[in-house]
């Protein structure tokens, strides 16, 4: 890069011997930073190898123009083909701070996400859906690093359980069942309802994910969402009867 610049753009008889030396100095700085810069992609690039996952945005200073790291960093997951265009939307993407999740296609099996101050590389390819349990009272349910389940009164105190949780619940109310999030649903913050998709945008739970989190409700009331834990939808009053109870272990 150092030649190319001294002997393509500048000609030695131009220029003072003093201005060439600090020319050459200049060169030699360019260099030096190209250098620590590509070392430093690298090092970004093989921890995100390494567990590939993604990385975070704020690694990187608000000025960046992400383009040079982008063409390193597809480059070096094997992504030969590259051209400007692409490299384009994905700096468009992680510089545009109202789109704070969105999706590029590299190819046909891979894209490249943002989702909030994290990005990197996925399988375009859809995972298979899990198998959402059939709710029934008085069972166990198995939900990630959770174990719950809803029990008359007559039998909660025959399981051992390291929380009890009074809830009220009406005949009259919609079944309880399993299932993913649905436009509606309802859940209890501290003492105020508040809509389950704003909750987990505040949480900055990326879209792809929010639609896969598993909810116990009855109808658009949600009593437990999957890596959240329980909601007070139907906690009771003072004047309620206690109906059942939610166990936790």
């Amino acid at each position: 890069m150092r030649n190319q610049i001294r002997h393509h753009i500048f000609n030695h008889d131009f220029l003072t011997d003093k201005e060439y030396h600090h020319f050459l100095n200049f060169c030699n700085e360019v260099s030096d930073l190209k250098r620590d810069t590509s070392n430093y992609y690298d090092l970004l690039i093989e921890k995100y190898q390494i567990s590939k996952r993604s990385i975070s945005l704020n690694v990187f200073s608000n000025s960046i123009s992400y383009r040079n790291f982008i063409r390193h960093f597809l480059v070096k997951n094997g992504i030969l083909q590259i051209n400007t265009n692409l490299v384009g939307e994905c700096s468009k993407l992680l510089h545009n701070p109202n789109k704070p999740q969105g999706l590029v296609q590299i190819s046909s099996s891979l894209i490249f996400f943002k989702e909030y101050d994290h990005f990197g590389l996925k399988s375009a390819e859809q995972k298979e859906t899990g198998v959402v349990p059939t709710f029934k009272f008085n069972q166990w349910f198995k939900v990630g690093n959770d174990e719950l389940g809803i029990f008359e009164l007559p039998l909660a105190d025959s399981y051992k359980y390291q929380k009890k949780i009074p809830i009220v619940y009406s005949t009259q109310d919609p079944p309880f069942c399993w299932r993913y999030r649905e436009p509606g649903d309802l859940i209890m913050i501290g003492d105020h309802r508040k809509k389950l998709r704003r909750f987990l945008i505040e949480k900055k739970v990326p879209k792809s994910k929010r639609d896969r989190l598993l909810i116990l409700a009855s109808g658009s009331k949600v009593l437990f969402l999957e890596k959240f834990g329980y909601s007070g939808l139907f906690n009771i009053s003072k004047t309620d009867k206690i109906t059942s109870v939610v166990l936790l272990r």
